[in-house]
């Protein structure tokens, strides 16, 4: 079984609860955000290193309009941005306040993306071209 001590501890210190993966998440107004992409989280730190992985999750976890259920197609949209373009992991703040403006978990539930790599490739489209909007007005579509 692959060490997830690291995943799970960066998890607990932003409060996101750690559900099983067959388990639906709670998605009450007053219940925290919870996630079951373990893994993946353990992926990003193993690869990327553990400032990224904070990075990913501070941006998931600090803005008002966070999603209940950090999905997989999620974490790895952010990682894929903030990868893509040092300045927005440079300066997370202006990050967040153009995350801030797209309504992931109204989207989620709206379109039906929950998980996959097309719900990762759509997502961090969506992202990165709202972004780019806050970094580089100029090459925004």
């Amino acid at each position: 079984m692959k060490d997830i001590s690291d995943a799970v501890q960066l998890a607990e210190r932003f409060r996101v609860k750690i559900i099983p993966d067959k388990q639906r998440p709670c998605l009450d107004h007053d219940a925290p955000q919870q996630m079951s992409a373990i893994l993946t989280l353990q992926k990003i730190l193993t690869r990327d290193g553990p400032q990224h992985a904070f990075n990913v999750m501070f941006a998931i976890t600090s803005i008002k309009n966070r999603p209940k259920w950090i999905s997989q197609a999620l974490l790895v949209a952010v990682s894929r941005v903030l990868k893509k373009n040092r300045d927005m992991s440079n300066r997370l703040g202006v990050f967040c306040d153009a995350l801030e403006t797209i309504e992931i978990p109204l989207m989620m539930k709206r379109s039906g993306i929950i998980s996959g790599k097309r719900a990762a490739a759509a997502l961090e489209v969506l992202i990165a071209d709202r972004a780019l909007q806050y970094f580089r007005p100029e090459l925004a579509s």
